[in-house]
């Protein structure tokens, strides 16, 4: 299976649910997901991203979410980050996720009741 599955997909939950922004956390070189994903507004994080094009900022997670205005929200977030997320980044992002907000709340608590 081609490695650009992810677009694809997220192109089509992007089209079938009229979605009109997209946040990508990790972006890199951007060819597994950036470079394909279409949406009217796309932003892209990375610390020290492999690509130069429009809505892709160099900063870390933490700090853009820092910077971020609290009425800015995302339909769509997709995160492909070396290394763990913790509470904090959780936080933030159920903070900026706008239409499943609730489900991806529900999933963490499902998960959080298991490990106790």
């Amino acid at each position: 299976m081609s490695e650009h599955w992810r677009s694809s997909l997220f192109n089509e939950i992007i089209n079938k649910l009229n979605y009109t922004s997209y946040l990508e956390l990790g972006v890199s070189t951007g060819e597994y997901c950036w470079n394909s994903v279409i949406c009217e507004k796309k932003v892209g994080v990375d610390s020290n991203p492999q690509t130069i094009k429009d809505g892709v900022v160099c900063a870390l997670t933490y700090d853009f979410f820092s910077k971020l205005s609290k009425d800015e929200k995302f339909h769509l977030i997709f995160i492909h980050l070396n290394g763990k997320i913790d509470g904090e980044m959780v936080l933030y992002l159920l903070k900026y996720m706008e239409t499943i907000k609730l489900y991806i709340q529900k999933i963490f608590l499902i998960k959080l009741n298991a490990l106790y």
